[in-house]
């Protein structure tokens, strides 16, 4: 047997050292990056030198342990820059005297909780009625033909694990799959709804992959707030809350609504304006780039990530405006950091997804790696990226907020045309630095906007798919048919 006793657990880029452990009879350890051997070792201690590259990538790292006869003996495998399971789920399959499969029996872990908060079953997409989580009793099928059974699970935290068993046709005796999530965006909505819709879509080395299951419904979203931004959402979100009758305390100045901290402010019932941006099923999680050591001696960082917010607690647009989180202390921010960070959170949710940037009149910025490093991350990893620029324009300012703008205006005539003008050139000019290497940010300088950027988020990743392919992949390995039009892979 052999293992890693160096782990890759935070994002992981450069030269590295890496240790292995390989008892006899082990006379060489080979490491391979991707699958291609880039150090041997020939006596223990087993130590190797890896290059993971200039900038953040997702890896898959072999240690493979050969004898003295050159034989393979045995080799571990380790995934760099890619999410590590917070739970896991197993499956088996339960016959009846006659052989067809008759129930699914589940059994899981999870670093959050014992018991799962949800279960569901499918048995080829069709929902499976769940009583006892452990023992799921299949409906009637034709054991000739191929089918998936599915089943995900979702745990305290928003922690999620997934079982997929093929049995039948061309599986023959049932088979538990390793697989891997492939995302796709489709140009018609009503596209890739089905396994049928989407077999040999997806291929490795040209040969295409059995397909397990399609995943459409329910996304995730992962927003990492800008320090700068706190307050413009907290501006916006009292106007929200005024507008849906919501109780707001406010502290200090206009520009600082804050709610009491003890108090969560739920939307109002039936109200569709404050489940703007989430639909049912969907997870949204908020991220400060505010980077903390982990504990103990691993020497990676840790940033603040919510629990799964649903849209129980109302849409993104007022989650982002009501939910700003602990305070960022004075230590800089690690923005592209975060974003990378974000991304592979959002990847390992395994559904269609994104990561929204929100950028604030001021940010400062102390990551070891420019913006441009984590755009190209997050296309690797096939999680969209958008980045929302929020500072109220003069017409949304409140008669206290244009009265604070009137103060820094001393020295200019007091016009109300050049007063505006004065406004939007000087707002445009902090949204272009605070935007740069980021590309054009998606403006919000109102409620209104606001709710439009959240709403057409919402819809645009109706035209996302994600694929279940058995085998485990990295997202570089696969690649679509040529001959399906009107389908590519997430960047």
């Amino acid at each position: 047997m052999i293992t890693f006793a160096t782990l890759f657990l935070g994002l992981t880029w450069g030269a590295q050292t890496v240790e292995v452990v390989a008892p006899a009879p082990a006379a060489r350890v080979e490491l391979l990056l991707d699958g291609a051997a880039v150090a041997t070792d020939a006596e223990p201690p087993w130590r190797l030198e890896c290059d993971l590259g200039d900038e953040p990538a997702p890896h898959l790292l072999e240690a493979v342990a050969y004898d003295a006869g050159g034989g393979e003996i045995a080799r571990a495998r380790q995934t760099v820059n890619l999410a590590l399971p917070r739970a896991e789920v197993r499956m088996v399959l339960e016959r009846a005297d006659d052989g067809r499969a008759e129930a699914a029996r589940l059994a899981w872990q999870s670093v959050e909780d014992a018991e799962p908060d949800a279960v569901e079953v499918s048995l080829d997409g069709e929902p499976v009625p769940v009583e006892d989580p452990r023992r799921i009793p299949l409906p009637d099928h034709d054991p000739g033909a191929l089918h998936v059974v599915s089943a995900e699970l979702t745990f305290a935290g928003g922690a999620g694990a997934r079982a997929d068993v093929a049995f039948g046709g061309e599986f023959g005796e049932a088979i538990s799959t390793e697989n891997t999530a492939v995302a796709v965006r489709v140009e018609s909505e009503r596209a890739l709804r089905s396994r049928e819709d989407a077999a040999g879509l997806v291929t490795v080395d040209g040969e295409p992959l059995p397909l397990l299951a399609v995943e459409d419904e329910r996304v995730d979203l992962v927003f990492v707030v800008e320090r700068s931004a706190r307050e413009p959402l907290m501006s916006l979100g009292w106007d929200l809350r005024e507008r849906e009758g919501a109780p707001v305390e406010r502290h200090g100045p206009p520009t600082s609504v804050r709610r009491e901290p003890e108090r969560v402010v739920l939307p109002r019932a039936g109200s569709k304006v404050s489940r703007t941006g989430l639909r049912n099923g969907d997870r949204m999680y908020l991220m400060l780039p505010v980077a903390t050591p982990a504990p103990g001696s691993t020497p990676y960082d840790l940033f603040p990530l919510s629990q799964a917010l649903s849209v129980k607690s109302g849409g993104s647009a007022w989650i982002l405006t009501g939910h700003p989180g602990p305070e960022i202390g004075s230590p800089g921010q690690h923005v592209a950091r975060a974003v990378a960070v974000a991304g592979i959170h959002a990847a390992s949710g395994n559904r269609p997804r994104a990561v929204v940037l929100v950028l604030g009149p001021a940010p400062d910025e102390a990551s070891p790696f420019p913006p441009e490093v984590a755009r190209r991350f997050l296309a690797r990893l096939r999680v969209p990226l958008e980045v929302w620029y929020v500072e109220k324009s003069w017409k949304a300012m409140r008669g206290e907020e244009r009265r604070a703008f009137w103060k820094g205006q001393e020295d200019v005539p007091r016009k109300a045309r050049l007063v505006v003008r004065n406004h939007a050139e000087d707002r445009a000019r902090r949204r272009d630095l605070a935007a740069a290497g980021w590309g054009m940010p998606r403006d919000v300088d109102s409620l209104e906007t606001l709710l439009e950027e959240a709403r057409r988020l919402r819809e645009g990743l109706e035209h996302q798919r994600v694929l279940w392919v058995a085998g485990r992949f990295l997202p570089h390995d696969v690649s679509l048919a040529d001959a399906r039009g009107g389908v590519e892979l997430l960047e």
